[in-house]
């Protein structure tokens, strides 16, 4: 199983949109044979060999993404938003770009795919995630990702990712050779 956390606004996201027909999709037996043989052995998987592999593979045919400026704002503006715990609600962030509730709304999930909302919730998971990676508790990853407690993250993380916090670390699953980023 592999789980990754893809910014829709990166090169990466862009390029993993082009190559799918939903949100959820199933990769093909033959691709995901090629990719293991161009990868090597998942426990010898560094970041040195994925970065190049991800760059060759997936981003050589990605379009370019469109989004609106005032939402590559907000994007931008978020991850520090929720680090500082400020007002993530939809009036104060469509505020910030000077923007009504209900256009904003239509812009970024246009540009997005998905509403406000739920991308919140997602960057607060990638922290929560984050933390569970450089070895922290499931209680002390929920606090620093804003979640009320361990058993709100938890249930938040099956929901979303179909595992808990616990089921991922003990399988190994976790983030341990690759480099974490902010």
């Amino acid at each position: 199983m592999l789980i990754a956390f893809v910014d829709a606004e990166s090169e990466l996201g862009a390029a993993l949109a082009t190559r799918t027909a939903s949100e959820v999709a199933p990769v093909p037996a033959a691709t995901v044979t090629e990719w293991r043989t161009q990868l090597g052995e998942p426990t010898t998987l560094t970041a040195s060999r994925v970065e190049p592999w991800v760059t060759r593979t997936l981003i050589c045919h990605r379009r370019p993404p469109s989004i609106d400026h005032r939402v590559k704002r907000v994007l931008r503006d978020l991850p520090n938003r929720l680090a500082e715990s400020e007002a993530v609600s939809l009036d104060a962030v469509a505020a910030s770009v000077r923007l009504s509730p209900s256009r904003f709304l239509h812009l970024f999930t246009t540009s997005v795919g998905v509403p406000l909302r739920p991308y919140v919730l997602w960057l607060r998971l990638q922290c929560g995630a984050r933390e569970l990676a450089r070895g922290r508790s499931v209680a002390d990853a929920a606090c620093a990702a804003g979640f009320s407690d361990a058993a709100h993250f938890t249930r938040t993380f099956h929901r979303m990712l179909g595992a808990t916090p616990r089921q991922v670390l003990s399988r190994g699953l976790a983030a341990r050779d690759f480099h974490v980023t902010d």
